[in-house]
């Protein structure tokens, strides 16, 4: 089970609702799944976003006992948003 708490309110959008996987990539205290939340809500691909939504509460939840994930993870989400 994850051990990322459920995301702060965003005043009505929804991207305080689609930051699952940063926040269990990065922690709930690194300011990078700010950063890539607005990668992915701005820039990314449509496929990927889409995806992001519908797959990520479970597949943060996957990942959480994962370490060698989270890394690879974090490695292609910092290549992201250092783009940006």
């Amino acid at each position: 089970m994850s051990t990322v708490p459920p995301p702060p309110p965003d005043n009505g959008g929804n991207g305080g609702q689609v930051c699952w996987v940063a926040r269990e990539v990065y922690g709930v205290n690194d300011g990078r799944w700010l950063e890539f939340r607005a990668w992915l809500l701005g820039e990314a691909p449509g496929w990927l976003r889409r995806s992001y939504i519908k797959h990520g509460a479970s597949f943060a939840g996957w990942i959480a006992d994962k370490p060698s994930i989270k890394r690879f993870l974090r490695h292609l989400m910092d290549r992201a948003i250092r783009k940006s």
